[in-house]
């Protein structure tokens, strides 16, 4: 594998949210094997929670991949900046239990890039 991305939250339509605390219990084990394991792939942890991203990063996590490109949680896009790691910017209106009734679009490929511009300035 080129790259490992490790999840420990539903992001699909309707998904029930957990607690940062609930996701860190999920996901720590598994960064933590993959890291003390013989692979090289960098680990990368599927996250909207800067505090989780954080914690996850100082187990051996070298890539933050957030569903929501940092709206979720104000604080990720500086953690991760601070942090000096790569991050993927993901699109998705609202949450998982809103993003369903949010994906109207007048023209998809024109908003995606102009919301996912805002979140790059951001």
């Amino acid at each position: 594998a080129d790259i490992i991305d490790v999840g420990a939250v539903s992001t699909r339509p309707g998904a029930v949210a957990v607690s940062p605390e609930e996701e860190l219990r999920r996901a720590a084990p598994v960064v933590q094997a993959l890291h003390a394991s013989p692979l090289r792939a960098p680990i990368s942890v599927d996250t909207s929670c800067a505090a989780v991203a954080a914690e996850l990063a100082a187990l051996g996590a070298r890539v933050v991949n957030d569903v929501s490109g940092g709206a979720m949680d104000r604080e990720m896009l500086p953690t991760v900046a601070r942090l000096g790691l790569p991050a993927v910017l993901m699109h998705m209106r609202g949450d998982p239990a809103t993003m369903a009734s949010l994906a109207r679009y007048d023209d998809v490929v024109a908003d995606v890039r102009s919301e996912l511009a805002g979140r790059l300035a951001a």
